[in-house]
């Protein structure tokens, strides 16, 4: 068990160092002009049960379902920390998906923004962010665990999914005598006024690339048109 609380620890660990805050709203956050469209919208980008790999299987547990705000990565000198001027008019929030075993995690979620230049500034601040900052924000938030190390943090394209950023984080935990390695896979993207972000979970190994690629391929095809 508790290599299993850990493991959702360094999970935990991984989406704090994101540019993205998924729950709740603070000073920056873009602001709110929901639509029920949009909503609507945000609600069919993200994961749903029916869309995870077979061959395993899975539960959920809820998040709330909302979105949230999002910012960029706090302290990062020489990047945007500041989103208030971008207008979010559609925000979901998949439930956090696990395999019973806790070996695979899933989570998603997905921004609508009121135009496509909104949309586009707010990945690429992401971007910046992640890629000036993120393996510091990460270390010093890995640190907290003690029972966990950052081995490595870079970009990592996943296989034909062309226009999604994915960063791999790879983490060493220790517990019970015992040491393993937590590969995290945080992505996201965007299609016109829609943006998406990912969270890959894979305990002793990465989720297969293919698997992967699939997850990715179907959120971008449903960023790409709204649901009519």
């Amino acid at each position: 068990m508790k290599m299993a609380r850990l493991l959702v620890v360094g999970l935990a660990a991984a989406v704090a160092s994101t540019a993205v805050a998924v729950d709740g709203r603070a000073s920056g956050d873009p602001k709110r002009g929901l639509t029920k469209a949009d909503q609507h919208w945000a609600k069919t980008i993200v994961l749903r049960t029916r869309d995870l790999p077979t061959g395993v299987r899975w539960t959920s547990y809820s998040t709330g379902g909302s979105g949230g705000g999002a910012g960029t990565t706090p302290g990062c000198p020489g990047s945007s920390e500041n989103n208030s001027d971008l207008t979010e008019t559609g925000a979901a929030l998949s439930p956090l998906f696990l395999t019973r075993n806790r070996q695979f995690i899933i989570a998603s979620a997905a921004w609508i923004y009121k135009t496509t230049r909104q949309a586009r500034a707010f990945v690429q601040r992401i971007e910046d962010g992640m890629t000036r900052c993120g393996a510091a924000a990460l270390k010093a938030e890995v640190a907290t665990t003690k029972s966990a190390e950052l081995v490595s943090y870079g970009v990592r394209s996943i296989p034909g999914t062309h226009g999604w950023w994915n960063y791999r984080i790879v983490l060493r935990i220790h517990a019970n005598g015992r040491t393993i390695k937590s590969f995290v896979d945080m992505g996201f993207g965007q299609r016109g006024r829609a943006t998406s972000w990912l969270i890959l979970h894979g305990a002793y190994e990465p989720l297969p690339a293919s698997a992967e690629a699939k997850l990715v391929q179907l959120v971008m095809a449903r960023m790409a048109k709204p649901p009519r």
